[in-house]
This record gives C-alpha cells, sequence and structure tokens, in this order.
C-alpha cells in the first residue's frame, strides 16, 4: 500500500471510512464539534464521533449486524 505525502490526495476509500455525513440524512454534531449523518449515533451530546476516539459510524444500508 502507498504512503500518501503531505500533498498527495487522499483515496476516496478511506475518505469514506472518515467522512462522518455520507448523503442527504438529517445530520447531527456530536460532542467533539464534529457533524454526522448516522441514524445510529445516541448520546452525540456525551459521545465523540469516530474520528476522535468514538464509536465506529453505521451507515444506513451497510449495517454490520445485517451481514454487510
Amino acid at each position: 500500500m502507498p504512503v500518501l505525502k503531505e500533498n498527495d490526495v487522499t483515496p476516496a476509500w478511506q475518505q469514506f471510512k472518515t467522512a462522518l455525513v455520507i448523503g442527504s440524512h438529517p445530520s447531527h454534531k456530536h460532542v467533539c464539534g464534529c457533524e454526522c449523518n448516522s441514524p445510529y449515533c445516541e448520546e452525540v451530546n456525551f459521545i465523540p464521533c469516530q474520528n476522535h476516539g468514538g464509536p465506529p459510524r453505521v451507515h444506513k444500508g451497510l449495517e454490520p449486524w445485517r451481514g454487510r
């Protein structure tokens, strides 16, 4: 896997893993200040997003409990 340098563009698959607002669902703000639109976030006033030590974001339609 190639190492990205400071001025390189981040690959799309990596952006998807760190993106918190995907699609047009309503969004909310976590305690860390990041916007997110996962419908499965609870207690966002107390839990940071996945990029700041919180649990991984669950994208609607790709729920792990559905085997995806």
